[in-house]
C-alpha cells in the first residue's frame, strides 16, 4: 500500500496491527479474525475498496453466516481512481483483468479476450497487475506489455502492437505517482518505480478524454489525435457504408407531407443554429486529427442548408 508506515499506523490508532497475507484471509480467516470478531471489535485494513475484492465478499459472508455484525467504510478503489487520475470516463470501462503474478510467462486467454471484447465494444479496459507478496513477486508494467504483445502476436488482428496507446499507471494518489500515456514500446522503456502498477488500454475516446490524456498523462499531441480511436473507428470507408444503409433505410421509409405554408423565421434559425453547431465540429475534429469525422460533420450541415435552398427558404450557395 503506497504511502503506509506500520509503526506510524500503530502509533496513531493506539493499536496492535497484525499483518495478514491473503491466506489467512481465505483459509484461516475463522481463527485469524472471526474467533476474535465474536469476542471483540476487529478491524480489517485494505488499501482501495475493500468490497471490490472476491476474497472480502466472501469473508463478510462467513461472518455472517456466524452471527458476527459487520460495518464497511467504503475507499477509492482503483477502477475510479485510475478514471479520475487519466481524465478518461469511468462510466466507458468494460470488464477488468487482472494478469497475474505467475511463474508462467504467459497471458491467460480469458484477459485477452476480454480486452479484444471491451475494445470492440468502444470500452476502454483497466488491466491490474498482480502482487504475489507471500512468493515475492509482481507484474510490472514493462512485463505486462511484453506479454501482451507477446500473446497478441500470436493471433488474428492482433490487437495490441509496439505502436498501441496505451496507459500506464503507478502508486496512484501517492506522493510519487506516475501517470504516462503513450505507445506500448515507449511505455516499457519507462522506469515507474515500486509497485502498485496497473495499465489502461483505451478504445474510442471523446474528444474530452484525448485532450485529458494530453493535459493529465503527457500523450504526445500526434498520437492522441490521429490515433485518437487506437484505430477503430476513422475506417472512413466501414463508416460511409454504414451511414449509406441508413439513410437509405430512412428514405424508403419517407413519405412525402402535404405543403405547409407555416414555416416561421424562428423555424429556419433553428436549422440556422444546427447548421452551425456542426460547422463547429467539423472545426474540432478536424484540428483534433480526425479527418473523416470532420467530412461528415460538414456533410450533415451542407445538407441541411441544400435543405433551405431547395424549399427556397435561403439564398445562401457553397462553393466548393
Amino acid at each position: 500500500m503506497p504511502g503506509l508506515n506500520l509503526e506510524n499506523l500503530t502509533r496513531t490508532i493506539r493499536k496492535p496491527v497484525t499483518v495478514l497475507s491473503r491466506r489467512d484471509l481465505e483459509e484461516d480467516a475463522e481463527n485469524k479474525i472471526l474467533s476474535k470478531a465474536m469476542s471483540g471489535k476487529v478491524a480489517i485494513l485494505v488499501a482501495g475498496d475493500p468490497m471490490v475484492a472476491t476474497t472480502h465478499v466472501d469473508l463478510r459472508l462467513r461472518a455472517k453466516k456466524s452471527g458476527v455484525t459487520t460495518r464497511i467504510v467504503h475507499g477509492a478503489s482503483v477502477a475510479s481512481a485510475a478514471a479520475g487520475a487519466t481524465g478518461l470516463q469511468s462510466y466507458k470501462f468494460g470488464r477488468t483483468v487482472t494478469v497475474p503474478a505467475s511463474p508462467s510467462k504467459d497471458l491467460p486467454e480469458s484477459v485477452y479476450a476480454a480486452l479484444k471484447v471491451n475494445f470492440e465494444a468502444g470500452l476502454h479496459s483497466l488491466i491490474l497487475l498482480e502482487i504475489d507478496a507471500e512468493g515475492g513477486r509482481q507484474v510490472t508494467i514493462r512485463q505486462a506489455i511484453e506479454r501482451l504483445l507477446a500473446y497478441s502476436a500470436r493471433t488474428a488482428g492482433r490487437l495490441i502492437t509496439r505502436e498501441t496507446l496505451l496507459v500506464g499507471l503507478a502508486r496512484l494518489e501517492a506522493p510519487d505517482m506516475i501517470v504516462r500515456a503513450s505507445i506500448a514500446v515507449d511505455l516499457m522503456g519507462i522506469d515507474f518505480g515500486r509497485p502498485p502498477h496497473c495499465l489502461i488500454l483505451p478504445s474510442r475516446l471523446h474528444f474530452v478524454e484525448a485532450e485529458a490524456l494530453q493535459a493529465f498523462c503527457g500523450a504526445p499531441r500526434g498520437l492522441v489525435g490521429a490515433n485518437e480511436l487506437n484505430g477503430f473507428d476513422e475506417d472512413a470507408a466501414s463508416r460511409a457504408r454504414k451511414y449509406i444503409t441508413a439513410l437509405r433505410s430512412a428514405l424508403l421509409k419517407s413519405k412525402p407531407r402535404p405543403v405547409d405554408t407555416s414555416v416561421t423565421a424562428a423555424g429556419i434559425q433553428r436549422v440556422d443554429d444546427a447548421i452551425e453547431r456542426y460547422l463547429r465540429d467539423a472545426e474540432h475534429f478536424l484540428n483534433a486529427g480526425r479527418p473523416a469525422t470532420s467530412l461528415a460533420s460538414v456533410a450533415y450541415a451542407e445538407g441541411l442548408l441544400d435543405a433551405l435552398t431547395f424549399l427556397e427558404l435561403t439564398t445562401n450557395e457553397v462553393s466548393q
